[in-house]
């Protein structure tokens, strides 16, 4: 069961955020309890009340063949008192290398996977 699994009714409206905080006592064989609390979100404009726990990881290349560079995040999610997180989302960021260049153009490409 998903440590910091709230009733999504406890932080639905106003959109807040649920943030763990800190991390409870533990030992190298249990899982340590997240602590949570909430803050106002207004820029939340889409929520999955279906998977609403998740986390985001993220691929950095340095240099790619063809003179880029990309980040590629991808989004796993579980549901709500699941321990169970799956991909829920993935796309890549990239840009062309370079000095001297504009450093604030980034080019994204979007790739939904499917859940």
């Amino acid at each position: 069961m998903n440590p910091a699994c709230r009733a999504t009714d406890d932080f639905d409206m106003p959109h807040d955020g649920v943030l763990i905080t800190s991390v409870g006592p533990g030992s190298p064989q249990s899982q340590h309890p997240s602590i949570t609390t909430t803050e106002p979100a207004p820029w939340s404009a889409y929520r999955d009340l279906q998977t609403p726990y998740g986390f985001a990881s993220f691929d950095f290349v340095p240099h790619e063949p063809g003179g880029t560079t990309s980040i590629t995040v991808t989004h796993y999610g579980a549901g709500a008192g699941s321990s169970v997180y799956s991909q829920r989302d993935q796309f890549v960021m990239r840009k062309p290398l370079g000095r001297g260049g504009r450093h604030d153009q980034l080019a994204g490409t979007a790739t939904a996977t499917a859940s």
